[in-house]
């Protein structure tokens, strides 16, 4: 697997530091068959980032390849890959070994200082099932909702335009579009796209997707209201 630049190191501080469950301290890395996944959550938010994992696929490479790093893990291979390069962006990029094993895995990293490994530990216990997280279906975000299926946290304005409300913590917001920001656009494409439930009560999805980066998606908890 093939990590793209600036991936753990945005990703790396949205990890659930003081979390009792270590799976949600570090990163899970996954890829099934050509498409790779980095996905972070603390419970109230998620962030997962997709790309294409067909750059020179290693000899020993598996079909389905899965493992959770911590963030500290995750910070020590981020400072052996240094800074990134927009003249050569093959700086800055993570080769993991496939598979892992006793509990560890070696990154490669390829810095103007060369190229170094670097062996980590691998987190124990079960990630949090993240695809049932994000909604499967197609987005439409030209939907128009009837007012009477509106319901829990939702309401609905009686202007000319309707709007739905939903109540989310606004740290949440910041932090999950800078990641997205930061690894999903471009100065030459900057927009991320936000999807809010019609019910007040299922999470919101942001959506970052440009030609030439990867892909990423955050998902938002919302509040109860008053809080």
């Amino acid at each position: 697997m093939i990590i793209p630049a600036k991936t753990l190191s945005t990703l790396t501080p949205l990890c659930d530091h003081e979390s009792t469950r270590y799976a949600l301290s570090g990163i899970r890395l996954e890829r099934v068959g050509d498409t790779a996944h980095a996905v972070v959550t603390d419970g109230r938010k998620l962030v997962a980032v997709e790309w294409d994992d067909v750059d020179k696929p290693e000899s020993n490479r598996v079909d389905c390849y899965a493992a959770t790093i911590s963030a500290d893990a995750c910070k020590a291979i981020d400072k052996a890959a240094g800074p990134v390069s927009k003249r050569n962006p093959s700086l800055g990029r993570v080769a993991i070994d496939e598979p892992s094993t006793n509990g560890t895995l070696t990154a490669t990293t390829f810095s103007k200082a060369g190229q170094s490994s670097i062996t980590v530990e691998t987190l124990e216990g079960r990630f949090p099932a993240w695809r049932d997280v994000i909604p499967s279906r197609d987005f439409d975000s030209s939907l128009t909702a009837p007012a009477q299926k509106l319901r829990g946290n939702a309401k609905i304005t009686t202007s000319r335009e309707a709007y739905v409300a939903i109540t989310l913590d606004p740290r949440y917001v910041v932090e999950v579009c800078a990641a997205l920001a930061k690894i999903a656009t471009t100065d030459d494409s900057r927009g991320v796209e936000f999807f809010v439930p019609i019910d007040g009560e299922s999470p919101i999805v942001i959506k970052a997707e440009t030609i030439d980066r990867p892909k990423a998606v955050g998902v938002i908890m919302p509040l109860s209201r008053g809080k």
